[in-house]
């Protein structure tokens, strides 16, 4: 199992959660056609499908082709990744490849937190991200919104990606904690291929209700995903 925490993801020139991948030992990431575009994950040797890629453990492969494009998922409110080598079928369904899941960031512990990050890059590269958190008794918040635009290497190559995600913790006495999220990523991705343009739009809807009891026993989790 790797791990790699919040310092060492913002410490990467990475803008998605691939160029992170790209960089962890075992990991094979092929980002199809260039700068910006769709790519695929390989775990070992694995084929794309084999590998499963999470968020919260909510599963984001499509149903389709039971592949994940990891360059489209937002790395701004993720806390850690953590990667599971070899298979983990067992607990994981038809996982032969390995697990990625990503777990995202917690509310503020203090009243009021903000933050805007601006980044400027070539071939008129631009990514924008803003979040607020606090805390305010037994209750935590969680608002993470960015964009990101680019006109890609070469004519008719561009992407441009939405995202947002909240979170909302409830504190239940001092016995239980109920937290409720809620995401989205839109993205539309251009390529140029012989002549013609070729789009490939992503979108995904994902949530999550939880009810933790401060006892390892007891735990209930409700999740759904739209893609």
């Amino acid at each position: 199992v790797i791990v790699l925490d919040k310092k060492g993801i913002q410490k990467l020139p990475a803008r998605n959660a691939a160029e992170v991948l790209f960089y962890m030992p075992g990991v094979d990431v092929d980002t199809l056609h260039g700068f910006g575009q769709l790519s695929s994950l390989s775990i070992r040797g694995s084929q794309s499908r084999q590998v499963l890629v999470m968020i919260d453990e909510i599963p984001f492969n499509n149903q389709l082709s039971g592949q994940v494009s990891p360059s489209v998922l937002p790395i701004e409110n993720i806390n850690r990744i953590e990667v599971i080598k070899g298979s983990s079928s067992s607990v994981w369904g038809s996982s032969l490849g390995g697990v990625v899941n990503m777990i995202t960031d917690g509310p503020g512990r203090r009243a009021f937190e903000g933050e805007i990050v601006s980044s400027v890059a070539e071939f008129n590269t631009f990514k924008n991200t803003l979040t607020l958190k606090g805390r305010g008794g037994q209750t935590g918040y969680l608002v993470s919104a960015g964009r990101f635009t680019t006109d890609g290497i070469r004519d008719g190559a561009d992407v441009t990606r939405e995202n947002f995600y909240s979170k909302i913790t409830q504190g239940v006495g001092d016995q239980a904690d109920i937290t409720a999220s809620f995401g989205y990523i839109d993205a539309d991705v251009n390529d140029a291929l012989m002549g013609f343009i070729v789009r490939s739009p992503y979108q995904s809807r994902y949530g999550k209700v939880e009810l933790s009891v401060n006892k390892p026993v007891h735990q209930v989790s409700l999740a759904y995903k739209i893609n």
